[in-house]
């Protein structure tokens, strides 16, 4: 098979992908939430969920390329949750 004529990746494993990042993000969310002692900072878990919803809804489900994308700057965004000074999930500075 020719390089113009290669397959996408299969739907299934895209989005087993997509799930296995899902639930890597909460985990990390929920254990920066039990770490912050300030309640109005405990917002990562609702914001990693707004924010997965928001991206699954601009993306349509063929749009390998796309979707491919978001999943690389999640697993950026991850290991940036997993650093030692991380303190929650969140758009920027503030």
């Amino acid at each position: 098979m020719s390089a113009a004529m290669a397959k996408p990746p299969a739907a299934a494993n895209v989005a087993a992908e997509v799930r296995s990042l899902f639930r890597s993000v909460l985990r990390r969310a929920k254990l920066l939430d039990a770490a912050s002692a300030d309640p109005a900072a405990q917002a990562s878990t609702s914001h990693a969920r707004s924010r997965f919803r928001t991206d699954a809804a601009s993306v349509r489900r063929i749009e390998f390329q796309r979707i491919e994308y978001l999943v690389r700057k999640g697993k950026k965004q991850l290991d940036v949750m997993a650093m030692s000074g991380a303190r929650g999930v969140g758009g920027g500075s503030r």
